[in-house]
């Protein structure tokens, strides 16, 4: 975060431009020294914005036919152990637990995944980078909630962050009013390279 800081690049990593006091302090690093809770991190936060931007992106790209096309496939998954069932859909909800989200962490690329045709419309996003975003949090996800870690996982769970976040400012930053100036994308990124 210092470096960007100090060669005026934070915009690639969606930080602003504010001076740090901990920097100050020799010795001590506080992203280190601080513990993020993984549910409201990523399950109630970064989630959050990722199921929010999607469905804005949709919208705009295709009608609101293929939201409606989403929520109707979230409806037709059936009711397993340790799985939410959304017989009413989702998209309309606006207040989901940490259980749901995890719910719709399981499913969420089966239902985005071939939901529209794409088009050769410039910038459209295509579907497969839809259902890539997806695959891509599920890959970190599982990882990051694993309870010990081997030197190889900590280095995998980096690259999978990295390309994750990479992604997803790819995909997100217009949907985005702040252009993806969320302190829970920029600790999520930073926190591990230490």
């Amino acid at each position: 975060m210092k470096l960007h800081y100090k060669n005026n690049t934070e915009k690639n990593v969606s930080i602003e431009k504010v001076r740090n006091f901990f920097w100050n302090v020799p010795d001590i690093n506080i992203y280190a020294a601080t513990v993020p809770d993984r549910m409201h991190h990523l399950d109630l936060g970064l989630f959050h914005y990722q199921l929010s931007f999607t469905k804005a992106l949709i919208l705009e790209q295709c009608r609101k036919s293929f939201i409606d096309k989403m929520n109707n496939r979230i409806k037709l998954i059936p009711h397993y152990q340790d799985l939410k069932s959304f017989s009413n859909g989702f998209l309309h909800l606006t207040l989901l637990t940490a259980s749901e989200y995890r719910s719709l962490i399981k499913i969420m690329i089966f239902i985005v995944d071939n939901l529209y045709q794409d088009s050769k419309r410039p910038n459209f996003i295509k579907n497969n980078k839809i259902t890539e975003i997806y695959l891509k949090w599920n890959k970190m996800y599982l990882l990051s909630r694993k309870e010990n870690y081997e030197e190889s996982d900590i280095t995998r769970l980096q690259e999978l962050i990295n390309e994750w976040a990479k992604l997803f400012i790819e995909l997100f930053e217009e949907y985005s009013s702040s252009k993806l100036q969320f302190p829970k994308l920029h600790s999520w990124v930073s926190r591990r390279r230490n």
